[in-house]
């Protein structure tokens, strides 16, 4: 995802969790998971409505997924994949 304007940005080469506004990832039990696991994690406040017109990764898949489903028969491998998909 994008980090909004204003985020945490460095977060010392740790994973970075980016979550949706699901109230489970924020969750005391979530955050404790994070912590324990040296996991930073995007603050809800921080975090915008849902709405995947605003994800630019969003768009990306939906083209991934009209051009694979054009295909008639699903790739078993990589290789599969990729004739497909180039």
């Amino acid at each position: 995802r994008n980090i909004p304007e204003g985020a945490p940005k460095k977060h010392d080469n740790k994973p970075l969790f980016w979550p949706y506004l699901a109230t489970c990832h924020y969750s005391n039990e979530t955050k404790e998971w994070h912590t324990v696991n040296s996991f930073d994690y995007g603050p809800r406040e921080f975090n915008p409505p849902n709405s995947p017109e605003l994800w630019p990764i969003e768009q990306h898949w939906s083209i991934v997924m009209r051009t694979l489903r054009k295909t008639p028969e699903m790739a078993q491998t990589i290789k599969q994949f990729r004739s497909k998909w180039t």
